[in-house]
């Protein structure tokens, strides 16, 4: 592959906005959380309180496709815990991307395609969590962590589906644990973040090795923007193409029908002065013969 060159000013550019960058930046996040799923489990613990999870997997921008004919989805974070459970992290700036259907969506979409193997029984399905970690209260109810679970109507009892979905309020500033934890999630300086786990990470992508790399993940995002936009440059002049191919098919046809047209017309013309000098041959004849019996 070749070499690929960037201007010194846009480098400087980009070494400017490593700077900025946290782990409330999407892109930024995978990469801190890609590979390390004790980043995963260290926030499962904290936004759950639930200390013993013991996280097996953790997989970053997991794409799933879903059923012909349905919107597939791209998860930033899909985990498994070692009783089976099942967990989506999601880190959301935009308001408009933590809707409650999109919460919905999501938890059905990791319920089917990740939940129960063929022939197993529909008790068997794992509990799923789908968090939703936001940069504003979405819910506003100024709660660090508000838990949403299905309600039998009419009750306080729970519909208990072991479907759960979570939203963390990234506008929540307490000193307790949560609270540190988006305080983490907002720092731009690794020095300044209270967990290990995640100043760790941060910390790789912003000292100078660490830096190298996410130039280099810059420059992938520019080289496959680069290729996205070669390829579509090649699908509008392959229609163009084709649209002259088209154009020119039509137009040799026209252009066959008319000459067609204009050697149907010349037969015509050719036959019909022909039968006029053989009918003008055989009259001459005929007055021949009537001349010559008189």
């Amino acid at each position: 592959m070749y070499e690929f060159y960037v201007d010194p000013k846009v480098r400087e550019e980009d070494r400017r906005q490593i700077k900025k960058l946290c782990l409330f930046d999407d892109d930024f996040f995978c990469l801190c959380f890609e590979g390390h799923p004790e980043c995963t489990q260290l926030l499962l613990r904290i936004i759950l309180d639930m200390p013993d999870i013991v996280v097996i997997s953790s997989e970053v921008q997991s794409y799933i496709q879903n059923v012909p004919g349905s919107r597939s989805v791209r998860l930033d974070v899909k985990a498994r815990d070692a009783d089976g459970k099942l967990y989506n992290i999601e880190i959301q700036t935009d308001p408009r991307g933590a809707s409650p259907q999109r919460a919905r969506y999501y938890s059905s979409i990791i319920d089917s395609s990740e939940g129960l193997p063929p022939g197993s029984d529909f008790p068997d399905l794992p509990d799923s969590y789908v968090i939703f970690i936001t940069r504003d209260d979405i819910i506003g109810d100024k709660k660090a962590v508000s838990w949403i679970k299905r309600m039998i109507v009419g009750t306080e009892r729970e519909f208990k589906d072991g479907s759960n979905i979570i939203f963390v309020n990234g506008e929540y500033a307490g000193n307790d644990p949560v609270g540190r934890l988006i305080s983490d999630l907002k720092a731009c300086d690794a020095a300044s973040m209270n967990y290990s786990e995640l100043a760790d990470r941060v910390g790789t992508y912003k000292n100078a090795d660490g830096g190298y790399k996410m130039e280099s993940y810059f420059d992938k995002i520019r080289r496959e923007s680069l290729e996205a936009g070669k390829e579509e440059a090649k699908k509008e002049m392959e229609s163009y193409c084709d649209k002259i191919r088209r154009e020119s098919l039509e137009a040799g046809k026209e252009e066959a029908k008319k000459e067609m047209e204009s050697y149907c017309d010349k037969i015509r013309r050719e036959s019909l002065e022909a039968g006029k000098e053989e009918a003008k041959k055989e009259m001459e004849s005929y007055c021949d013969k009537i001349r010559r019996e008189s």
